[in-house]
């Protein structure tokens, strides 16, 4: 792998256009085909109510030392690896170089106005699960598997952000709230550190208290699908009194009678049948499984197709008789009426 001496890196940030930020590090256009990962260091000022976040920048900068140089071999050519580790004065690295994909994130794509059609979406899914797959059977985990590190160029996937995926002694210390499975999550309360003029308040958070793993890898590739089909995941809407880290604790999804469910959103009418059902035994029941294939084909995304349309009353069956009871039903009141309204 090439070694780049990078002397005085924030002097020459000024001369590249910087692409993204993230939780972890800052992506810097060197080339025309040539980006450089560079990681925040564990004092950035974005880690200073973290303290677990604070700890993983640690541990991550002394893993790059060696794991950029030890990823398996003959991984499919839809992955995009470390071509090039960046060096300090110090010979420690602090960064790395990769190809630069000229496309579309699929964070764009799962937007209203992605302008995704059933024959491009079902491609793209299929695709995507043929690396998932691929990446498996050389014992490579996603961990950190989200819509904005999947790239889509010339109507073909791409995983970008290898160096934080997860194989042999090197796990993945970075996750995003929404994609993570709930059950790898640890959830603490918010808390006052120190006193007087040094006094913090430190929010609710969660962290990553279990390794990521086949399995969670899938939950996350249900996730990316259903933000494709319907422009909303398992955990949008509103939950009224709730905020996003009490209904991942309890699991509270839009499956959910107590979820309002996302106005622009497509319905879950428009999900196929057996798509739907695997939705629902994965973000309301819990189970974890490897969804078949077949499930993502374009007979099955088609929104034209009959069988679809007559979804529309099954995605509210699925709600009010398998997950919760039913609530009593109520005697409304009587009175007079004038001109459509009722008179008090």
């Amino acid at each position: 792998m090439l070694k780049i001496i990078a002397n005085n890196w924030k002097l020459r940030t000024q001369n590249f256009e910087e692409l993204g930020r993230g939780g972890e590090a800052v992506i810097y256009r060197l080339k025309p085909d040539t980006v450089a990962k560079v990681y925040l260091l564990p004092n950035d000022p974005q880690y200073r109510e973290f303290p677990d976040q604070k700890e993983a920048a640690k541990v991550r900068h002394e893993e790059i030392q060696t794991k950029l140089f030890d990823f398996p071999t003959g991984l499919p050519a839809g992955l995009v690896v470390p071509q090039g580790v960046l060096l300090n004065g110090g010979k420690r690295i602090f960064g790395y170089t990769m190809l630069y994909i000229e496309g579309t994130a699929f964070d764009k794509l799962a937007r209203i106005d992605g302008k995704l059609t059933p024959e491009l979406t079902a491609k793209l899914l299929a695709g995507l699960y043929e690396l998932v797959c691929a990446l498996h059977a050389k014992g490579v985990i996603i961990g950190d598997f989200n819509e904005n590190n999947i790239m889509v160029a010339n109507e073909t996937v791409y995983l970008i952000d290898a160096d934080s995926m997860q194989f042999g002694r090197y796990q993945c210390r970075s996750f995003m709230l929404r994609f993570s499975a709930p059950e790898l999550l640890a959830f603490t309360a918010a808390k006052t550190k120190g006193r007087g003029k040094k006094k913090v308040i430190v929010p609710a958070q969660a962290v990553l208290a279990k390794p990521y793993n086949e399995l969670s890898d899938w939950y996350s590739f249900l996730v990316i699908a259903m933000r494709l089909l319907v422009h909303t995941d398992p955990y949008g809407g509103v939950a009224k009194g709730m905020d996003l880290l009490e209904r991942l604790r309890q699991r509270i999804t839009i499956f959910d009678q107590r979820v309002v469910y996302p106005q622009i959103a497509r319905p879950l009418a428009v999900v196929p049948r057996p798509l739907l059902e695997a939705f629902y035994r994965a973000f309301k029941l819990g189970e974890r499984f490897v969804p078949e294939k077949e499930i993502f084909g374009l007979n099955r995304l088609d929104p034209a197709d009959a069988s679809i349309r007559a979804l529309a009353t099954a995605a509210t069956k699925m709600k009010t008789t398998i997950a919760a009871k039913k609530k009593p039903a109520t005697r409304k009141k009587k009175g007079r009426k004038t001109n459509g309204r009722k008179k008090r």
